[in-house]
């Protein structure tokens, strides 16, 4: 039986996808619809990841998120690049560059730099707000 790779596999995705929205009427999102089902999916790993951070500094691990207005940008500019670095990290790990490795996943790094992004936009959002 042949193997069937990963870009196969999503164009055959991405067709069933595009076929159950004209189907339903709505040809217009059927492009859409082509990437909703992996961004959702991201998206909620990267929620649960804010959750996580969030979950942590209430036991007492962190002092503060990137979320808090009490943080500066220089230090959420560190702990950004810090996530972004260990992302770097992972893909040496994947292709056997690195000496020292720590065996984290591209994908969970990744997370962890998009919901270290979200905390920080909600830290802008929230001192963007005029105090009452």
């Amino acid at each position: 039986m042949a193997e069937i790779n990963e870009d196969a596999e999503m164009q055959m995705y991405q067709a069933f996808l595009a076929w159950q929205a004209r189907r339903a009427g709505e040809e217009e999102n059927a492009m859409a619809g082509r990437i909703s089902w992996w961004s959702e999916d991201a998206l909620r790993a990267v929620r649960a990841e804010r959750r996580r951070q969030e979950t942590l500094k209430a036991e007492g691990r962190f002092r503060y998120t990137c979320a808090d207005v009490e943080m500066t940008d220089d230090e959420r500019m560190c702990v950004l690049v810090e996530e972004v670095g260990e992302a770097a990290r992972a893909v040496l790990e994947k292709r056997r560059l690195a000496n020292d490795t720590h065996g984290k996943e591209l994908r969970t790094e990744l997370v962890q730099v998009a919901a270290v992004a979200v905390a920080w936009i909600e830290a802008l959002d929230k001192s963007a707000v005029p105090e009452r």
